[in-house]
């Protein structure tokens, strides 16, 4: 499954092997926006995923790349999305709820920022979560940054509670506040597309 566009030379695709060592860099470019709001800009120098971790999206084949066509024919990465299936449970009966696709990150290299990359990733990727019949998409980001938040409300993401997604998204949660304790009043927080 792939998707092109012929106004940026844009095609997206699942990622492979070779595609992984300009991924982090991907992430790094990405996040050098929040350089742009002085109480966030400690998360520009966040380490972006390893190596490690983005070898662990391909045997499921949740790792799409965009691609730049260049003049030379060189397809070089410029964005990448990683996800993973999740599934609620209802703790009170023990039975499993709602299966999502949680977008463990969305990048786009600041170079190709505001070419609608991201929203066709995105796009890909909820035509694959309903062909694969997920419930929805999940995700965590900064609620009131309109390039995170708003972006994906833009999509139809609702803000949702932690809780009800699971115990994994309260987990990411708390794990973020311990590690980025400088948040001030910058809201992280769980977010759903339901299909």
């Amino acid at each position: 499954m792939s998707l092109s566009t012929d106004k940026n030379n844009i095609t997206i695709r699942l990622a492979t092997s070779a595609d992984i060592p300009s991924i982090p860099a991907i992430e790094s470019s990405a996040s050098t926006l929040f350089k742009s709001i002085p109480a966030l800009s400690f998360i520009a120098s966040d380490p972006p995923l390893t190596i490690q971790d983005l070898e662990e999206f391909l045997p499921s084949g949740h790792l799409w790349v965009a691609t730049y066509e260049d003049p030379d024919s060189r397809s070089a990465p410029v964005a990448f999305l990683a996800a993973k299936p999740t599934q609620t449970s209802n703790a009170d009966s023990g039975k499993m709820g709602s299966k999502h696709l949680y977008i463990a990150e969305c990048s786009v290299h600041s170079s190709y920022q505001r070419r609608g990359i991201a929203r066709k990733l995105i796009g890909l990727v909820e035509e694959y979560a309903r062909e694969n019949k997920f419930d929805g998409l999940t995700l965590i980001t900064f609620l009131d940054l309109p390039w995170n938040g708003g972006f994906y409300q833009n999509l139809g993401f609702v803000e949702t509670d932690a809780e009800q997604l699971g115990e994994d998204y309260v987990a990411i949660l708390e794990g973020e506040s311990q590690k980025w304790k400088d948040l001030a009043t910058w809201r992280r927080g769980a977010m759903l597309k339901k299909f």
